[in-house]
């Protein structure tokens, strides 16, 4: 037998963790503490030494940029025991980006609980010789507990009263209209229904076939751009050209055949004008679009995700829910597989902290296409009546079941208040 083998390790992944951090210290550092990484996680010393440093510094809200790390280290001898500025240097460039960050801490994770198993196993066998039957049975469940412990990725609890702390921070900075404010949508009628797109929601607008669902989506992203919010668009329907030009037709109530078809006749010197001031307001906004073919459920979640980790994400919209690819099992019906997508939807908006809008098609009966778990999962789902208004069909934190006066303008590709008959308790 050999007793000289190595203990199980993942060194690279260990090493790409830290770079990561050393490379994104704004976002991951905290990550890092959620993620309930540790020292003790990482068989490398010189990695155990420098997350040792990174945490310590953290606690004390310090700086943890390589710079200022590798003059703390140098004075504290903690350098020298990690291998020297070469060594340091070396675990920095680890990792090109962040984009495998889930599977090297999943990789060190499960490497760090075979150590801890190969651990108790050898206590166990060496105990053997003296210890009664019972003795055993109990370092046997210790030993069990200890690797389901060592696996635990964070703490999935708070206590009432660290959430009623975020609930006052929360209600607080909604009464003064700080940031964690709800998004408008820029459409008096839906915004006087609930106050916006809080984070963490799932927005589902839903129509038939050319009913304008799109149009609705992009048009409830415009306060976010304007106000200098990170927003993403990722479209399965359209290429990046063609939302652009629904955007300025939106915006500037620019007829979109304009801008789609400059030639024929109505582009003019009046809609020139305020094309340009459309372009210049989009070319220095934050807005994000993706059009790329056959997207995936996980290529739209870890898209979205590493641009969080880039600086907060403030707006995702997913153009459409049906579109999507990449989630149906062997085995699975539609209806499972559209339940998946909305549900990572839904979970994303949590993970993001932002509003999620995707907009999704019905059936000629009237329901959503596929799977009713879509309904279940959304937090708003507005549904557009063509020649009667759009429907509030759920609305978590507000008032649904009115129909709201709101119609498609094709050619400016917006939904305005139009004179239908009122439906609502407000008589609108």
């Amino acid at each position: 037998m050999n007793t000289l083998k190595k203990p199980p390790s993942a060194e690279r992944a260990e090493r790409a963790l830290l770079s990561v951090i050393l490379t994104y210290p704004d976002a991951f550092v905290s990550r890092a503490k959620s993620d309930g990484i540790h020292p003790e996680l990482f068989s490398d010393p010189a990695c155990a030494i420098l997350t040792k440093v990174i945490l310590e510094r953290a606690r004390e809200d310090e700086s943890v940029d390589i710079t200022t790390l590798a003059s703390i280290m140098q004075d504290s001898g903690d350098l020298d025991r990690m291998g020297g500025p070469a060594n340091l240097m070396e675990i920095a460039g680890a990792a090109n980006n962040s984009q495998h960050w889930d599977e090297h801490l999943k990789l060190v994770r499960d490497r760090y609980a075979r150590r801890m198993a190969k651990q108790k196993v050898d206590a166990i066998s060496a105990s053997t010789q003296h210890e009664g039957s019972e003795s055993i049975l109990k370092m046997l469940t210790d030993a069990t507990e200890s690797v389901r412990l060592s696996m635990a990725q964070s703490q999935a609890f708070q206590t009432a009263k660290t959430a009623l702390q975020k609930f006052g921070e929360m209600f607080d900075s909604r009464l003064k209209g700080g940031e964690a404010s709800a998004l408008p949508t820029g459409i008096r009628e839906l915004d006087a229904l609930g106050g916006g797109m809080r984070p963490g929601e799932l927005w589902i607008v839903c129509g038939e076939t050319s009913a304008g669902k799109s149009a609705l989506a992009y048009q409830m992203t415009i306060p976010a751009i304007e106000e200098g919010k990170k927003v993403l668009i990722m479209t399965l329907e359209m290429t990046s050209d063609e939302v652009v030009a629904r955007l300025m037709s939106c915006r500037g109530r620019i007829d979109l055949g304009c801008l789609t078809n400059p030639q024929g006749g109505g582009f003019n010197g009046d809609v020139k004008r305020r094309s340009r001031l459309q372009t210049a307001m989009l070319a220095e906004s934050q807005l994000k679009i993706s059009d790329e073919p056959n997207m995936t459920i996980d290529f739209v979640c870890a898209q979205a995700e590493m641009e969080a980790e880039l600086g907060s994400v403030d707006l995702v919209i997913v153009d459409y829910l049906q579109l999507l690819d990449g989630g149906r099992k062997a085995g699975d019906s539609q209806e499972q597989e559209l339940a998946y997508y909305s549900r990572r939807l839904k979970q994303l908006a949590k993970k993001l902290n932002c509003p999620v809008i995707s907009p999704a098609q019905i059936n000629d009966d009237g329901r959503l296409r596929g799977s009713r778990a879509i309904g279940h999962d959304a937090d708003v789902i507005l549904k557009i009546e063509p020649n009667e208004g759009v429907l509030v069909g759920k609305y978590r934190n507000g008032e649904k079941g009115g129909t709201l006066p709101l119609g498609l303008i094709g050619h400016h590709q917006r939904f305005d208040t139009m004179d239908f008959k009122p439906r609502n308790q407000y008589g609108r």
